[in-house]
């Protein structure tokens, strides 16, 4: 009598434990890594798959700090650390819509470097927090929604993003203020 009454109480909890494991199985097995779609216009922003970025190393040359574009075509975003006056800071670079961004790349609530992009949309891969991936990056929704991600002036030289040491502080200094 206590076996089935003990069955009947756990029952509905071991079927819901059972599919929320099924169900982030099936997240884990989706497409969220930088898989190619060729061409060399980046990501589209109707583009339903998720981009998560490719840790690279830019080139110092100076003050001059310079990405490839090659590796933004190939993986579609790109992160690098920068060494600034106030620490190890993290920046992203994409293209959307065949325009190159380049960002402070910081979640300041939650404190998270991880970014993916979404239909044109970053996501945030810590707290789900979205920004408009264009133009001023405000926020969409989430928790870290009133701190954009403020854009990294540069230019292009010789296949490659270059932008200085200044730029970078900047525009991350920008990106730990609410607005």
């Amino acid at each position: 009598m206590f076996g089935k009454t003990l069955v009947k109480v756990l029952l509905p909890f071991v079927l819901v434990a059972a599919i929320l494991l099924s169900a982030c199985g099936a997240a884990k097995a989706a497409p969220s890594s930088s898989a190619s779609t060729g061409g060399s216009a980046g990501v589209n922003s109707t583009d339903a798959t998720r981009y998560k970025a490719t840790w690279i190393t830019p080139v110092i040359n100076g003050t001059s700090v310079s990405i490839p574009v090659s590796a933004i075509e190939q993986d579609k975003m790109v992160h690098f650390w920068m060494t600034l006056p106030s620490g190890k800071e993290a920046f992203m670079a994409y293209k959307l819509d065949g325009t190159i961004y380049m960002r402070g790349n910081i979640c300041v609530p939650c404190r998270s470097y991880s970014y993916s992009l979404q239909k044109g949309i970053l996501v945030c891969d810590t707290c789900g927090t979205t920004f408009n991936a264009k133009t001023t990056a405000k926020g969409i929704s989430g928790a870290c929604v009133n701190y954009p991600k403020a854009e990294v002036k540069w230019q292009l030289e010789n296949g490659n993003l270059v932008t200085t040491l200044a730029d970078l502080d900047s525009a991350y200094q920008s990106t730990l203020q609410a607005g």
